[in-house]
């Protein structure tokens, strides 16, 4: 059958699943070989599964194994090398860890998470869990991915261990140990590592696989790494700098307030967009505190990630940092941009209130590149 198989997958980026595959080998070889041979030869000719060398020591291994049982004739170019089911370079798998982690839902962590989780991930710190067959005590230490909110927010580096300790024996049966967590400098959006169907909102561990993990580093180098010091200013920093450089009269965002006078629009601006969707059937949570989007739009499966902003001009131009610019690139067409413009400020010194503001929607947004003019440079001298 290795060779039946071997025809099959001749061409290279040939992609199938078993059943394909299954169909083809009943139609070229009717009642050839018994039912289970095809599964043994599939499964025990992956190159890039460590038991295919553990159960099928004798079967030659020449066929590359994606997420969801899918598999193509292995090439070293594309997909590097391996030994023995792990890649030849040494690098210990990857996973993602999804938490809920509820206990660190306090808006105030994600405005400085080199400081907050910094704080709280401390060397030693164990994330139990439950598999039906639990890992094996793993001195290596490996990257573990964590992610919350179908955001990616750092990286920990971490060894397993089946010594739980005082936790329940009943509910979990090992753990990760913490060496390390570096928090990245921009959130990754889950969705960009093209999961597929094992994306989930719940608590879960994913290992991530080579197509993953060159997806997520080019996430990532477009959206840089917080554990060394930003080199492009965020949101508050650029409306200073550009606050006597952009020209209000263009009809921008009306540069030249206070920041408790851009704080009072931004809250008018929330407040108008969120009963704007919620008037159109949306379940809406403002999210802003600590991620890079403005608000949670639901409805029924759509779910929305919404970028608003707020203005007394008349709002033919807003300000987007980098950040926002990369996740909305990301996210489309799940996601919308609302600009409220028009909004009236009482502009007094203690406590400045703003009324009324005008809607004007895009949705799916996709970032127009010969729109985007940059206003605003970071320079070291």
């Amino acid at each position: 059958m290795s060779e039946a198989l071997r025809e099959y997958f001749s061409k290279p980026g040939k992609i199938r699943d078993g059943a394909t595959v299954k169909q083809w080998i009943d139609t070229n070889y009717p009642d050839k070989w018994a039912s289970g041979t095809l599964r043994d030869h599939l499964y025990g000719g992956r190159v890039n599964h460590p038991l295919a060398y553990k159960h099928h020591p004798g079967q030659k291994k020449f066929l590359y194994e994606h997420h969801g049982h899918l598999f193509e004739r292995y090439d070293p170019k594309r997909h590097g090398l391996f030994q023995k089911g792990v890649a030849a370079d040494g690098e210990v798998p990857t996973w993602i860890l999804i938490h809920s982690l509820a206990r660190f839902s306090d808006p105030s962590w994600y405005s400085s998470p080199g400081e907050e989780l910094s704080e709280t991930f401390k060397v030693g710190m164990r994330w139990h869990w439950k598999l039906p067959q639990p890992m094996k005590d793993d001195e290596r230490p490996r990257t573990i991915l964590l992610c919350w909110e179908q955001c990616i927010f750092g990286e920990a580096t971490a060894t397993i261990t089946r010594n739980i300790g005082k936790a329940n024996k009943a509910e979990f049966n090992f753990a990760f140990v913490l060496i390390d967590y570096h928090p990245l400098r921009a959130p990754i959006p889950l969705s960009a590592l093209r999961l597929g169907n094992r994306e989930s909102e719940h608590r879960s561990l994913i290992r991530l696989e080579a197509d993953n993990l060159a997806a997520y580093r080019s996430a990532k180098d477009q959206g840089g790494d917080r554990s060394k010091k930003p080199n492009v200013p965020e949101r508050a920093q650029i409306e200073g700098a550009v606050e006597s450089g952009v020209n209000p009269q263009r009809g921008g965002r009306g540069f030249g307030l206070t920041a408790r006078e851009r704080k009072c629009v931004e809250e008018r601006a929330i407040k108008v967009a969120t009963t704007f969707l919620r008037q159109r059937g949306y379940d809406v949570e403002d999210v802003s505190a600590r991620n890079p989007f403005d608000l949670r739009a639901t409805r029924g499966r759509r779910e929305l990630k919404v970028e608003v902003k707020g203005t007394t001009g008349q709002g033919a131009e807003i300000l987007l940092t980098k950040n926002e610019v990369e996740l909305h690139r990301l996210c489309h067409p799940a996601n919308m941009l609302i600009v409220v413009h028009a909004i009236e400020l009482k502009r007094h010194k203690s406590n400045p209130t703003a009324t009324g503001g005008k809607i004007r929607k895009k949705s799916p947004w996709k970032i127009d590149e010969a729109s985007l003019e940059p206003i605003a440079f970071s320079y070291r001298p």
